[in-house]
């Protein structure tokens, strides 16, 4: 369950008046996450309209998240479409947007797994598939936004600790196109207000603590931390 700081029952968190779209809607990065991030901004009172591959599995999100919200005007829709089609994309933005009103906040969330296996045994369509849809995908799903956002959206992508960590065999692709629960959709939610407002254009984790991020704000806002970049000497002098 997700902490106080984090709830989105909190008035201050509320997003009610406001749409939301989430790629990934159904199932998304880390399985369940994508419909974890939509109950959680149901639960805050946004209307919100879910995009994904599977119609039968965004189909049978859409009872769920309408049942975590206690607003009873809550709208929840769906669009069928694939990320690496930006016709397809654009079109769900098209739709959603006709009957649920210009993109407050967007939550770029698709994603793709491919089965591990070491990079000499690797098949070439999957591990294309996965720069195809954690890169070109994102793009286009983001360029389909911007085409459809409210006025002073609020953009948040959802990525993977995986281009973090070690070399982990098996994921070359996983791990190369990420560098290019409960939890995750609460903080989320909060991610969106403007309580982390000192957080744009910053990396974080939802595991983090939020009240000490706050604590912590002037000193983010200041300086580089959490943001991804090159450091060394070439770039020292632009730091």
């Amino acid at each position: 369950m997700p902490y106080d700081t984090i709830s989105p029952f909190r008035p201050e968190l509320s997003t009610r008046g406001k749409t939301v779209f989430i790629t990934g809607g159904c199932i998304g990065i880390g399985i369940g996450i994508g419909a974890s991030i939509a109950k959680a901004f149901a639960q805050s009172g946004a209307a919100i309209g879910i995009i994904g591959r599977r119609e039968h599995l965004l189909k049978d999100r859409v009872p769920e998240i309408v049942a975590m919200s206690s607003y009873t005007e809550i709208k929840v829709q769906y669009v069928v479409a694939d990320v690496t089609k930006y016709d397809q994309i654009s079109d769900a933005f098209e739709k959603l947007s006709g009957s649920l009103g210009n993109v407050d906040i967007f939550v770029s969330n698709a994603g793709f797994l491919p089965k591990p296996t070491p990079l000499r045994e690797a098949d070439d369509t999957e591990w294309w598939t996965t720069f195809e849809t954690n890169v070109k995908g994102n793009f286009n799903a983001v360029c389909a936004f911007l085409k459809y956002a409210a006025p002073k959206p609020i953009l948040i992508s959802v990525n993977s600790e995986i281009a973090h960590l070690p070399v982990m065999p098996g994921y070359s692709a996983y791990a190369a196109s990420k560098i290019a629960t409960d939890l995750p959709g609460a903080f989320i939610v909060w991610l969106s207000s403007p309580e982390a407002k000192f957080l744009k254009g910053k990396f974080v984790w939802t595991n983090w603590d939020v009240d000490d991020l706050k604590f912590r704000a002037q000193e983010i806002m200041s300086s580089k931390d959490l943001e991804l970049t090159l450091v060394g000497p070439a770039f020292r002098a632009n730091l």
